[in-house]
């Protein structure tokens, strides 16, 4: 079914400087919704470092087109493009390790497991991403002490935290592997302006010295002014009414 990436298949990503993200003629649509499409792309792509605000109404794709990103959801037709690997080449647990080594994503409702520790969450990231377990508590601490955590809460049950201290974690754990595309979804919608701002400080601080690309979506047009690039997806995405054809 997959004979250009068999399950043995290395992962590494090239060394050579290619893009962060590289679409070509993407359709994708859910299956039951009549074949329309969600999501049509000819082209788009995004360098290597570049910070990414995406922008749209909800309901545009935005989640979808992430998802796609990260091989959680394969495009029905057309090529995606992560750090030079065609992830419509790879197996469903192929995407799955690419995605662990070379991904970092924040969700908008964090997706920590609230009866582990926080370290579990953590050590559960670093253990999909290959990531070296003896240095994985000084690294969190480290990330910790970046973020504003008191490393005090690294052996709390997550569901015990605040809504703040969840957002933190979540980032941390997105982080661990230091990863060279990092995808951020709507994390600020629960957040006043002043903790806000002190967020976007940190994140994008952290992300600078990872040297990652950031893709952040994100309502609040008021936070494009931290973005080299910004996206609205009405202009990259010709979907509209349009029919699927295969």
């Amino acid at each position: 079914m997959y004979p250009d990436s068999p399950e043995n298949a290395t992962l590494t990503v090239p060394e050579a400087k290619l893009d962060a993200v590289k679409i070509n003629n993407l359709y994708f649509f859910y299956p039951g919704k009549a074949r329309t499409a969600v999501l049509v792309i000819p082209e788009w792509r995004i360098a290597r470092g570049a910070r990414v605000f995406l922008k749209g109404p909800s309901g545009s794709g935005k989640s979808t087109l992430l998802n796609l990103l990260a091989g959680i959801l394969v495009a029905n037709k057309g090529n995606i493009e992560i750090l030079g690997q065609n992830l419509g080449a790879l197996s469903s647990r192929a995407r799955d390790r690419f995605r662990a080594a070379h991904i970092g994503m924040v969700f908008q409702q964090f997706n920590l497991i609230h009866y582990l520790s926080v370290l579990d969450n953590i050590r559960l990231a670093a253990h999909f991403g290959k990531k070296d377990m003896v240095d994985l508590t000084v690294t969190a601490k480290q990330l910790f002490d970046a973020l504003g955590l008191d490393n005090m809460l690294i052996t709390k049950k997550a569901g015990e935290l605040s809504v703040g201290q969840q957002q933190r974690v979540a980032i941390a754990r997105a982080l661990i592997n230091s990863p060279e595309l990092l995808i951020v979804d709507e994390p600020t919608s629960a957040l006043d302006s002043d903790t806000r701002d002190a967020f976007m400080k940190i994140l994008l601080e952290i992300s600078q010295k990872q040297g990652n690309t950031l893709i952040f979506v994100s309502h609040d047009t008021a936070l494009t002014h931290h973005f080299n690039h910004i996206v609205n997806l009405a202009e990259i995405n010709q979907a509209g009414a349009v029919e699927y054809v295969c």
